[in-house]
This record gives C-alpha cells, structure tokens and sequence, in this order.
C-alpha cells in the first residue's frame, strides 16, 4: 500500500457560535465557547490514517500547553508517522465563529511559521504521495526533493497563481481561494489534474487527454442539515487521496469518496474528518 504524507497547519480551533457576523459596531451574543484540535492538514491526516491508509504528517507546535493537546490528539489517531517541530512559543492557534447555519469564519490568533516545517529528511519511496495541503513557496525544496524521489506530489489550489510557478501530479483545493480568472488549458501544462470544489455546487476536476480538456462534475451529496462546515474541505480531500490509493476501477471514484466524506463532515461538530467507519456505510457498494 501507498503511503501518504500529509504536510501543513496543525492548530487548536477555538470555537464560538454566533447568529450571525455583526456590521462594524454593532453587538452579537456568541455561545458555546469551547476548542477542539483543528488545523487543515491534521484534519485530514486524521481522517485519511483512519480508513486504513499508510498516513505520516508534518507539522509543528509550540512548546505550551496547547502544543500538548495537540500532540496527544495526533498520537492517539491512527497516523503511524509522525515528524512534529516543537518550536518556542504559542501553538497555532484560530477562532472559529460559526453562524446559524453552520458556516464559518476564520481567524488566526498566532503567527504562522510553516516555513518552519520541512520533510526533506524524511525517507521517501516512489510509491508514496506526498501532500502540501496549503502551497507555499517556502515548500519549493521539499517538492523538488519528493519529486527527485518519484514520488506523487499533490498541491493545494493556491499553486495556480504561485510565484514563481510549479508543476506537480495534482492541484486541489476550493474555487473561493481563487480570486482571478483561471485559463484552465494554460493551468494544465502544469498540473496532470486540476480539482476544484465549489460547496454546495460540487466539484469539478479537469485533465488533458488526447489533446482536449476532459472534465468531470461531481454533484454535492444532499444533507437534512448543515451543522458545522469546518472541516469539510478537508474531509473532501482526505476522500479524494483515498480514492486514488484503492483500486477501485472508476475515474470518478475520487470524486465521489470526497462529496460523501464533505458531506459526513457538515452534520457534525469536528474539524477533523469523521471517522471513515461512518462514511464508508453512506458510499454506494461498488466504492467500499
């Protein structure tokens, strides 16, 4: 089996339940103040170790008490792999202001010092994958060196508009985090496939065959309710890898493990992903 490592944010999500986000001056009753262990590469390390997948992350904390409750979280998860860098100081650390109809906002509390993270002493093998779940260009070393050792090299969506420009097997991530018109044939000369999800409208993924864009749309998976959407890109991601690694005998199949993950995600309160044993049961026969 593959193995798949996960690189990015490790944080402590500090939660609160709002109405609504206020106009500039004006009062709002939050509710239900707590925190949970978040961050958009954990959650998905978590989730993907938890459906049987050879997972390692790369991370860090800070040497405080948030960096402890972390760190237990990620050693009591099915991740087998761990390259964690302790450094001086606060924890990541974000608030979570999640409204009345379960979407949420974002904001960093800490400063962020990814650029402190590195695998490129971690042994790699052709087989594995390898995944920068937010680009940054400080990840340049590390993907030369996955790259240099065969490996499938997965990227979060912001490397389409990345200077200076990379190339690698896969770009993911959400069509919010891109602010411009993308030229997507131009994109493609760069990317073997390109992922985008678009929430409630699903997920759209494009490749180049034959000379021609190909492209597939992916339908959202219809819920009773939206409780809490942190985690939900995550969730998809997590999906997305999982579908790639089994061998299951449909292009599609990525795609569609990724909506029913997304979809598990939004009816529960976690920023991880759920559990793989309660999205498998919801996956048509053929995709288990």
């Amino acid at each position: 089996m593959s193995r798949v490592w996960i690189i990015g944010p490790l944080a402590w999500d500090t939660i609160l339940h709002i109405p609504q986000i206020p106009p500039a001056g004006e009062f709002v009753q939050g509710h239900g103040l707590h925190g949970r262990p978040g961050g958009t590469a954990a959650n998905v390390a978590v989730g993907l170790a938890s459906a049987g997948v050879e997972t390692g992350f790369a991370g860090y904390v800070g040497d405080d008490e948030l960096g402890l409750k972390l760190l237990r979280n990620l050693e009591e998860s099915a991740i087998q792999e761990l390259h964690i860098q302790t450094l001086p100081g606060d924890s990541n650390n974000v608030l979570l202001l999640i409204n009345e109809s379960g979407e949420r906002t974002i904001i960093g509390l800490t400063e962020d010092r990814l650029d402190q993270v590195s695998i490129q002493d971690v042994d790699l093998s052709a087989d594995d994958f390898v995944v920068f779940v937010l680009w940054r260009p400080h990840f340049l070393g590390d993907l030369e060196y996955a790259k240099k050792n065969g490996c499938t090299v997965i990227v979060g969506i912001e490397a389409l508009k990345s200077i200076p420009q990379i190339s690698a097997d896969i770009c993911i991530g959400s069509g919010s985090d891109i602010t411009a018109e993308l030229d997507i044939a131009s994109c493609l000369t760069r990317f073997g496939r390109i992922v985008i999800t678009h929430g409630v409208d699903g997920a759209d993924q494009y490749w180049e065959e034959g000379g021609e864009i190909r492209k597939i749309h992916q339908p959202a998976i219809k819920v009773d309710k939206v409780i809490d959407t942190t985690g939900a890109g995550d969730s998809f991601l997590a999906g997305y890898i999982k579908g790639l690694i089994d061998p299951v005998p449909a292009n599609d199949a990525p795609l569609l493990i990724g909506a029913h993950w997304s979809a598990v995600a939004v009816t529960s309160h976690q920023s991880t992903a759920p559990d793989w044993a309660d999205v498998v049961k919801q996956l048509p026969r053929e995709y288990r």
